[in-house]
């Protein structure tokens, strides 16, 4: 499908529909996940570290729904990628000689912008950035009234 992707009912209501169209009462709605899961084993120690940062603040936003984990775990893949392609630049710098003995810049360079793009692209699905996230306005939680349950036998 061309052209720009829809924006999902959830964020529309968050922003108060500001362009005021039909909202589609038939998309499913998801519960934002209570517990955070454990990171898959596979994943490199910074993507990890990044998967407990920020399944945290994901989770305590109810952001992060269980039909979501597979594309967050997505995002900490490509975190880790970007890391692990910093190490490898710093390591080898950033250029290298080439099959002729010449010089030529770091290929790791080229594949580092990529997974920095797919990083972007995640973290902003997520609400990550500063800009995305301001478009985002979720709604207080719930507080419990412990008192008004005691008197109402709950």
């Amino acid at each position: 499908m061309a052209g720009r992707k829809p924006t999902p009912t959830q964020q529309k209501k968050l922003r108060g529909n500001p362009g005021k169209r039909p909202l589609n009462t038939n998309e499913p709605e998801m519960q934002a996940i209570v517990k955070i899961p454990k990171p898959p084993t596979y994943l490199s120690p910074a993507a990890k570290k990044e998967w407990k940062q920020q399944a945290k603040l994901l989770m305590e936003a109810r952001v992060l729904t269980a039909a979501d984990v597979s594309s967050f775990e997505l995002y900490c893949v490509s975190y880790g990628k970007v890391v692990d392609t910093e190490k490898m630049i710093r390591k080898h710098g950033m250029f290298v000689r080439d099959p002729r003995g010449g010089i030529m810049a770091n290929p790791a360079i080229d594949l580092q912008l990529k997974l920095l793009s797919h990083c972007r692209q995640f973290m902003t699905e997520f609400g990550l950035t500063p800009s995305s996230r301001s478009r985002i306005h979720v709604a207080p939680a719930e507080k419990k009234d412990e008192f008004g349950d005691f008197l109402n036998g709950k």
